[in-house]
């Protein structure tokens, strides 16, 4: 055959940095594989990809999710799915093959409803815990693995009142252990003691997603065996990419899935939890 196909996850990871406060409507969180990442393996690759179908994954949670590709300020959308159902999940053919070149980004957003929980829900892998994920099935196969970002610890704690931390992007730790430095009254106190702590409001869950989405993130990526790209550098703090020319609106209809449906969802639960683990223990 001419190409090998080829699956990337562009993912928020799937940890205690991603925080679904309770009794939010319309929770958003937004994460993206950034340009030196796609520079980097295309360039390995020798030639640009061409993405022919994808796959939105959230848990119970999810109710909205989209994947964007932004390009010389521009966004567009790759899909879409504006009334999302865990268990109805299933791989989008797209109408029309989106290439992805050097200088491109892909983004990933993901809506929540959490208006009937009363405690807070964080990233996993258990269907208790949630995630934001797009995997992208596209060709030639290119050496990159996953591409993923995701807040920086310290611009999520910040909301509840914290000043520094003791953590650093290129030293990965387990998230909900990183040890508060200031302010005094909160020493020694872990990432997860503070965000426990905040009691959460209607109000408050929507100035946390919108505090999130405007502060520091940390975006990633790896390559497979077969890579010489060295990643490290690409492991940075960063700002959400934000596009001169967004995308439309979501249209307000009763059904906005864009693209056909493939497999059907019983097939896709075993694929997108192995596939979820495999990813989860590469961190």
């Amino acid at each position: 055959r001419q190409y090998d196909v080829g699956i990337l996850p562009v993912t928020q990871r799937s940890d205690y940095t991603l925080i679904v406060p309770p009794q939010a409507v319309d929770f958003r969180t937004e994460s993206f594989c950034s340009q030196e990442c796609f520079d980097a393996f295309i360039d390995e690759a020798g030639e640009p990809i061409q993405v022919f179908a994808d796959l939105l994954h959230a848990h119970l949670l999810g109710r909205k999710m989209r994947t964007t590709l932004i390009r010389d300020g521009v966004e567009t959308v790759v899909s879409k799915d504006d009334n999302y159902d865990f268990n109805l999940q299933y791989i989008r053919m797209l109408d029309k093959e989106v290439i992805i070149h050097k200088g491109d980004m892909i983004k990933t957003q993901c809506t929540y409803s959490s208006a009937h929980m009363n405690q807070a829900v964080y990233g996993g892998i258990g269907t208790e815990n949630e995630m934001c994920q797009s995997w992208l099935f596209y060709y030639p196969k290119m050496n990159m693995r996953t591409c993923s970002s995701y807040p920086h610890p310290l611009s999520i704690l910040s909301f509840a009142g914290v000043e520094e931390i003791d953590f650093s992007v290129s030293t990965p730790v387990w998230t909900n252990t990183i040890p508060v430095v200031k302010p005094d009254s909160m020493f020694n106190m872990t990432y997860a003691d503070v965000v426990e702590s905040i009691v959460w409001d209607q109000d408050k869950a929507q100035r946390f997603s919108q505090h999130v989405l405007d502060g520091q993130h940390v975006s990633t990526c790896y390559g497979n065996v077969h890579s010489n790209v060295n990643t490290a550098p690409y492991r940075k703090e960063t700002r959400l990419p934000r596009p001169t020319i967004p995308a439309a609106a979501p249209e307000d209809v009763c059904s906005t899935s864009t693209g056909t449906a493939g497999p059907q969802m019983f097939f896709l639960l075993p694929f997108v939890a192995l596939m979820s683990c495999a990813f989860m223990f590469t961190l």
